[in-house]
């Protein structure tokens, strides 16, 4: 029971927008940082 409502909610999170703008400045905020330790080399 608790895999089916595991799933049944992440497929809920999956379509809502507010997740891919969190992934989304997630990675912005990743790739800055990994720019700047790559210019510092």
């Amino acid at each position: 029971m608790f895999g089916t409502l595991f799933l049944k909610e992440c497929r809920q999170i999956g379509k809502s927008i507010v997740y891919y703008v969190f992934v989304a400045c997630l990675l912005g905020f990743f790739l800055s940082q990994l720019g700047a330790k790559s210019w510092t080399r």
